[in-house]
């Protein structure tokens, strides 16, 4: 049980500890698509973690499986952490 929180080199990554949390569609996100508030409070709760895996995002507005997921974004479009 100990070795689970000793830190890990994953390639170039060294990790705090072996916790992984794996990828979770959490609609999060604005109705832009954009990362906000929501989703930097949630993986503000998980910081215990190692290494986070973030969750998926469509390709554009047409491939949106779900409502407020997050958009793959191209542009400079100002998001939560960047306004």
């Amino acid at each position: 049980m100990d070795k689970l929180f000793e830190e890990n080199q994953l390639g170039e990554i060294l990790l705090k500890n072996r916790l992984v949390m794996a990828p979770m569609t959490r609609n999060r996100a604005t109705e832009d698509g954009l990362p906000g508030e929501y989703a930097e409070k949630y993986y503000g709760q998980h910081t215990l973690m190692g290494l986070i895996i973030t969750e998926g995002v469509q390709p554009s507005e047409i491939g949106q499986g779900y409502l407020n997921t997050q958009e793959f974004i191209l542009s400079n479009k100002p998001t939560h952490g960047r306004q």
